[in-house]
């Protein structure tokens, strides 16, 4: 087993349904299970924290666990520029 395999498998145990996120090769594989293999579903966002934002809209709405899932990169380093 590998370990995007693992925590698809364990956020479908926690009962997750859902996951937003913006894809790259950092959480490819581990999308790709947890939709093909699992049966979740994966919303798409244009940005880091419009993901994070998505997933605490639902669960604010739902009762459910929220979840995100970000690539590496310049984008997981966005910071608001301080002035």
């Amino acid at each position: 087993m590998y370990v995007f395999e693992a925590i698809a498998d364990e956020l479908r145990a926690a009962e997750v349904d859902t996951v937003f996120g913006l894809l790259g090769d950092a959480n490819a594989f581990l999308v790709n299970h947890f939709v093909r293999s699992l049966g979740g579903r994966y919303v798409s966002a244009a940005h880091e924290s419009s993901a994070v934002m998505m997933a605490q809209g639902y669960a604010m709405r739902s009762g459910h666990l929220g979840v995100a899932t970000t690539t590496h990169g310049p984008g997981l380093t966005n910071k608001k520029k301080e002035e």
